[in-house]
C-alpha cells in the first residue's frame, strides 16, 4: 500500500469579500483547514500569501487515517471560508493483472432490446489471465459508508461465466432504460453502471472493473447557444449550434429551423443551417412571423447527418424586446 501527501494551493485573488478590483494580495495571512466527513478537524496550519498571492500548505496523511471524502477549507484573517475543496483519499495497491471492460457499440438506442460487453483480464507483462472466473453486476447505486468502511451497492442484473483461451468474456445483459414519449429533450441519455470482478484460478486473487455503457434518446445530440431573453426584435436571432453523437463524437450535419407561437403542434420550418466537421454551426435567422405571442416564440431543431441519424432540440423559447432601439457590430474574425 502506498500513501501520498495532500497539497492545497489556492490563489487568494479576487477571493477576499469586498474586493471589486482584481487584486493579487500578497502578505495575507489565510489558515487551511482539513476535516473528515464526520466534521473532525485533522489540520490546521497559517500561511501567509506570496508576491504573486499564492500559500499553499502540505499534510501528511496519517497512516491509520479512514478512507473517504475529505474537506480542505481555506479561512482568512477574518475567520470566513474563502475557498474550499473535496478530494478523496483511497487505498492504492499494486494489482496482479489488468481487467479492461467495453461495450460492442458506443452507445445504444432505446430500440435495441440488450447490451453486449467484452471484459478482457492480461497479466502486467501482457499474457492473457486464461484461468478464472468472472462475475459482472449492474450497479444501480453505490455509496460509501463512512462509519463501516465499505461500499454499500445496490446490484440489478448478473452475469457469471469463465475466461477463454485469450483472457476474454463476452455476455449480454437486458437494455431496460426507458424515456418518456412526451416531446422533450430531458435526460437526453442514460449511462447504465457496471462492474466487472475477476478471479485468476491460479492466485485466486480478484481484480477489478468499473465502466459506464451509454442508452441516448436519439443518436444526435443538439445543442444551441445564444441569447434566449430580451433579443432585439428587427435585428435576426442570432446563436451557434452543436451536433454531436450520443459518445460526444462530432456530427456533421444539416440542420432544419422551426418555430412555433406557443403550440406544440403548429410549428414549421423557417430556416436551414449546416454543421461542420467540428459538429458546430452559426444560426442568423430573422424573427418567424408564425402569429400568436407578439413577445416571445418557441424555435426547434432537427438535425440529421448524411447516414440518416437524427437528433432533435425540441423547444428554446426566445422572447423579444421591442422597447429600445438596438446596433450589432460582427467582426471578420
Amino acid at each position: 500500500t502506498q500513501r501520498c501527501l495532500v497539497g492545497s494551493e489556492m490563489c487568494i485573488r479576487d477571493r477576499l469579500k469586498g474586493l471589486e478590483a482584481k487584486t493579487v494580495l500578497t502578505g495575507s495571512t489565510v489558515e487551511f483547514r482539513i476535516t473528515e466527513e464526520d466534521g473532525t478537524l485533522l489540520f490546521r496550519e497559517k500561511a501567509v500569501s506570496s508576491s504573486f498571492g499564492v500559500v499553499s500548505a502540505s499534510w501528511q496523511i496519517p497512516a491509520g487515517v479512514r478512507l473517504g471524502d475529505y474537506r480542505i477549507e481555506i479561512r482568512d484573517e477574518e475567520g470566513d471560508t474563502i475557498g474550499s475543496e473535496r478530494v478523496k483519499i483511497t487505498r492504492y495497491d499494486l494489482p496482479n493483472f489488468v481487467v479492461n471492460a467495453k461495450a460492442e457499440k458506443a452507445f445504444y438506442l432505446p430500440k435495441d432490446k440488450q447490451i453486449e460487453v467484452e471484459v478482457k483480464a492480461d497479466y502486467l507483462l501482457g499474457k492473457p489471465v486464461t484461468k478464472g472466473k468472472i462475475r459482472i453486476v449492474e450497479e444501480k447505486s453505490r455509496e460509501w459508508n463512512w462509519k463501516e468502511q465499505k461500499y454499500e451497492t445496490d446490484e440489478g442484473q448478473v452475469r457469471e461465466g469463465e475466461l477463454d483461451a485469450e483472457g476474454k468474456f463476452t455476455v449480454k445483459f437486458d437494455q431496460e432504460v426507458e424515456f418518456d414519449d412526451d416531446e422533450d429533450d430531458w435526460p437526453r441519455y442514460r449511462d447504465i453502471k457496471y462492474a466487472a470482478y475477476v478471479t485468476d484460478a491460479s492466485t485466486n486473487k480478484t481484480e477489478q472493473r468499473r465502466f459506464d455503457v451509454r442508452v441516448s434518446r436519439e443518436p444526435i445530440h443538439v445543442y444551441f447557444v445564444g441569447k434566449e431573453w430580451d433579443v432585439p426584435s428587427r435585428l435576426p436571432i442570432e446563436g451557434y449550434i452543436s451536433t454531436f453523437y450520443a459518445d460526444g463524437t462530432p456530427a456533421e450535419c444539416d440542420v432544419e429551423v422551426l418555430a412555433s407561437p406557443d403550440d406544440k403542434n403548429r410549428y414549421r420550418p423557417v430556416g436551414t443551417m449546416k454543421t461542420n466537421s467540428f459538429g458546430a454551426g452559426k444560426l442568423s435567422i430573422p424573427r418567424p412571423n408564425v402569429g400568436g405571442s407578439d413577445v416571445y416564440v418557441d424555435l426547434r431543431f432537427i438535425a440529421r447527418d448524411s447516414s440518416g441519424k437524427k437528433g432533435t432540440l425540441f423547444e428554446r423559447e426566445i422572447s423579444f424586446d421591442d422597447d429600445e432601439e438596438h446596433i450589432r457590430i460582427a467582426t471578420d474574425k
